[in-house]
């Protein structure tokens, strides 16, 4: 007999989880048939060759996965296969809403069609209402995969509040599930190719036009003002692609589960993006960084 709450334990403290079943097998079975007969439509309207389009996809799956495996292998004795697999589907459809930013890019997307959006989380929210994808569920999970979904994209994860509900801890685990997964995923299967693949660095300072390109330095410097705080930064602010690069990091800060903190500092991303600063910024920049990290990973035992 499981438990009947699961204690997770955070970056910076723990949550108690009611330990059965939110949902079934069925239903979400159910859900997952409903998006699979709408999705081709939907991918239909964007042009070939949309990066969107197909990266996604890949995205979503991987991040399905590593979510799963996770899981199984530390919380299989904790958490009711159920709400393992509620965590799955809501890890494989969170970028679902990139699919409506892939169809504003290529100039094809109606709100008349789709609800327009301020973010692709909220995107992919619209996508599964309008699909009747969610009617499956019963309204406290509806109400728990919407909040996943739709918050994940967010700068920065929203605080748990005080003396929560158990349906409001329900929905920030989840919620720290997706936004975990999403960048450690991001981490183990971007790094190289944010790194030292020219194409697609090129293709980052096309689509984002204030990176600049590579310019020998982080700028503005106050972005590593900001890394020293220990805080996400703001993508928009970037003006170098080392500057870019260094928001990738500081990805880190924002990672709400233990285990999945010690997986990413622990893959040798972190080697990989030091290696790359040693080439392409000053020492000066390089020791903050350095020293920030290493006062990070001491303070959370890493």
């Amino acid at each position: 007999m499981k438990n009947k709450y699961t204690k997770i334990e955070l970056v910076d403290g723990e949550v108690s989880i009611k330990n059965k079943p939110l949902c079934t097998e069925k239903q979400i079975k159910k859900s997952k048939e409903i998006i699979q007969e709408n999705l081709p439509k939907l991918l239909s309207t964007i042009p070939d060759g949309n990066p969107w389009k197909e990266r996604k996809e890949k995205h979503m799956e991987m991040t399905k996965k590593e979510t799963h495996e996770i899981l199984q292998k530390h919380f299989q004795d904790k958490i009711v296969k159920e709400n393992i697999e509620l965590a799955d589907f809501i890890s494989k459809m969170h970028d679902l809403g990139r699919y409506l930013q892939a169809q504003k890019i290529a100039g094809v997307f109606k709100d008349y069609d789709y609800k327009d959006f301020e973010n692709h989380g909220v995107a992919g929210v619209n996508l599964l209402k309008k699909w009747s994808a969610l009617d499956p569920f019963s309204q406290k999970v509806q109400e728990i995969i919407k909040y996943a979904i739709g918050h994940h994209s967010e700068k920065n994860t929203t605080p748990l509040p005080d003396n929560s509900s158990d349906i409001e801890k329900n929905k920030f685990f989840y919620l720290c599930l997706v936004r975990d997964f999403d960048k450690y995923d991001g981490f183990c299967r971007k790094a190289d190719n944010y790194l030292f693949d020219e194409a697609t660095k090129e293709k980052q300072i096309e689509a984002q036009p204030h990176i600049n390109g590579e310019k020998g330095e982080i700028k503005p410097n106050s972005l590593i003002d900001n890394f020293e705080k220990q805080e996400t930064l703001d993508k928009n602010k970037v003006q170098s692609y080392e500057g870019f690069i260094l928001q990738f990091f500081a990805w880190i800060f924002d990672m709400n589960l233990k285990v999945v903190l010690e997986k990413t500092c622990n893959s040798n991303a972190s080697d990989k993006i030091f290696r790359y600063f040693e080439n392409h910024i000053p020492e000066s920049q390089l020791k903050r960084i350095q020293n920030t990290y290493n006062s990070f990973i001491n303070k959370h035992n890493l």
